[in-house]
């Protein structure tokens, strides 16, 4: 039999297991952040509930109205209320039934069973917003964090240039000056400021984002060179697939469907009327008893005023605005496509020369400068200089993999393709060559 203190140890124990799983737990990938996005989505279960009821609207829509029942006493004498003392004294029963207008039942079905279809495609196009939007959120705040891993390492070779030159202006043996020394400082306080700064934005990326996945986010994966998490198809999407273009088109049919519907009600509407009324004998005269009474009948209705023509009028209006807004639709989804994939090839361009050309040279430059400085053959304002166009290009080429990552994560909005379980590894991609050279292999030594 367990002890309390065997139940205690036990629970520590499991307790430390746990914290060592949290503590090991992977980093949050670009794919899993929208898997919990969009578990975590309640509008998803609106749209669905929506879609539900006017699906049971449309179900009843082509429904008669419910017959009107009436029961009366008719003809009755107030002199001594006697229900056998005047001839035309009865009970009467009746009925009342309207007659729909034509084929509007069946136009209020088609009209709800299009209110059904636009639930639908607006929860199709949440998946999408909200992949987006979420997608942003996670990859500016990978950038923020990968940012501030490359100041802290430019720190640390910007403190180690300063022990460097600390040591050459207390030895006296050097021209090393105390200016020289200040302006490392300077610059090492500016590469700090700028790490304060990263990490406000940190907290408030990743304080949105936990918004949305209602969870605490902990360490992002890296912006990576690979992209298969995205669209790769060059041809222009079919903008009749896009929960966009379609909840439009879905507006026009609903507005074709509402002009139909009003030109409906300028027709008449009938009504079936039908009773029967029970007599009771006379009282007086037991031998002539008394028939009981059958009526039928029809009522018509007929619109005479100005409202039914104008509500025709405001129909076929409403239409126009919304087979306009159809067209405008899929230009503008065109216009936006076209946009982003021109800057997704732009930056993708500027990203490849700047890691084959520009670092590259850049670096040397910089070795160049650190060799002349330890011969005393140059000042070291040439070498910051020349560290610090190393440094700023170096964090302009992790902002350009971040804008490639903004514009792609956009054309899967377009392409109505986001990635919803972690992305396979495509046999044939191409990945682009977006590494970055590798932090030990190419660090600056110092002499």
């Amino acid at each position: 039999m367990m002890t309390l203190q065997d139940i205690s140890r036990w629970l520590t124990t499991a307790w430390l297991l746990l914290s060592a799983l949290g503590a090991h737990a992977a980093p949050l990938s670009y794919a899993q952040a929208l898997n919990r996005a969009q578990q975590q989505d309640f509008q998803a279960q609106r749209w669905q509930a929506l879609s539900d009821a006017a699906l049971q609207q449309a179900h009843g829509a082509d429904s008669w109205d419910d017959p009107m029942l009436s029961l009366k006493l008719a003809n009755v004498p107030v002199d001594d209320w006697a229900l056998d003392q005047e001839p035309m004294t009865q009970v009467m029963l009746g009925v009342q039934q309207w007659l729909p207008r034509g084929d509007s039942l069946s136009l209020q079905q088609q009209f709800f069973q299009l209110q059904s279809e636009q639930a639908q495609w607006q929860h199709q196009l949440r998946r999408l917003w909200l992949s987006r939007e979420v997608g942003r959120l996670w990859i500016k705040a990978s950038w923020v964090w990968q940012a501030q891993q490359q100041l802290a390492e430019q720190k640390q070779n910007w403190q180690q240039l300063r022990q460097v030159v600390l040591q050459r202006y207390e030895s006296g043996r050097s021209q090393a000056r105390q200016q020289d020394v200040v302006a490392i400082d300077v610059q090492l306080q500016r590469l700090q400021q700028r790490l304060l700064t990263l990490r406000q934005q940190q907290q408030q990326l990743q304080a949105q984002l936990a918004n949305w996945l209602q969870a605490d986010v902990g360490e992002l994966a890296p912006l990576q060179s690979s992209l298969e998490e995205f669209h790769r198809e060059a041809e222009q999407p079919d903008w009749r697939q896009h929960p966009q273009w379609q909840l439009a088109q879905l507006a026009e049919r609903s507005s074709a469907n509402r002009v139909a519907f009003e030109q409906q009600q300028q027709g008449p509407r009938w009504r079936l009327d039908a009773s029967y009324g029970w007599r009771s004998n006379s009282s007086s005269n037991s031998d002539m008893p008394r028939s009981d009474f059958a009526s039928v009948g029809v009522a018509l209705a007929l619109p005479m005023g100005e409202r039914s023509s104008r509500q025709v009028r405001a129909a076929i209006a409403r239409q126009a605005a919304d087979s306009a807004a159809l067209q405008d639709s899929e230009r503008s989804l065109s216009l936006a496509y076209a946009t982003r994939q021109a800057d997704a090839g732009g930056f993708t361009q500027r990203w490849q020369h700047l890691q084959q050309q520009l670092l590259p040279s850049l670096r040397q430059h910089y070795q160049l400068h650190l060799a002349s400085y330890g011969q005393g053959r140059s000042e070291l304002a040439e070498l910051v200089q020349s560290a610090l166009e190393l440094s700023n290009t170096e964090l302009q080429s992790l902002a350009l993999l971040r804008d490639i990552w903004l514009s792609r994560n956009d054309l899967n909005y377009f392409h109505n393709n986001y990635p919803i379980a972690p992305a396979q590894t495509l046999s044939d991609a191409q990945p682009l060559s977006f590494a970055r050279p590798s932090t030990d292999a190419n660090k600056e030594r110092l002499p």
